[in-house]
């Protein structure tokens, strides 16, 4: 998500074609794996644990508020009801972990 900001800034800063050719085709991508990054009670890090035997599963409070805060960004450009969903759902989780 982090690089999908990127690009958008890079996009609205220079009207760079290819910038906004990939962030495009990485939103598509993030609507696509955002479930796959939802463990029920809280956003995971990275997906490796779904693709490397062993790789342990790895979580971290401060980076699901990170998320949510992306997601917030992500619905304020695209109004796309997937990424309210999911920054919904995950602000929940903070709401009931306190």
């Amino acid at each position: 998500m982090f690089s999908l900001i990127g690009l958008y800034d890079c996009y609205e800063n220079t009207g760079i074609e290819l910038a906004s050719q990939l962030y495009d085709e990485g939103i598509e991508t993030l609507k696509y794996v955002l479930p796959y990054y939802d463990s029920h009670d809280i956003s995971y890090y990275h997906l490796g644990h779904l693709n490397a035997t062993g790789m342990p599963v790895f979580i971290s409070t401060s980076y699901h508020l990170v998320h949510v805060k992306q997601l917030h960004f992500f619905y304020q450009i695209e109004k796309d009801e997937i990424f309210a969903y999911y920054m919904n759902k995950w602000n929940q989780y903070v709401i009931e972990a306190l």
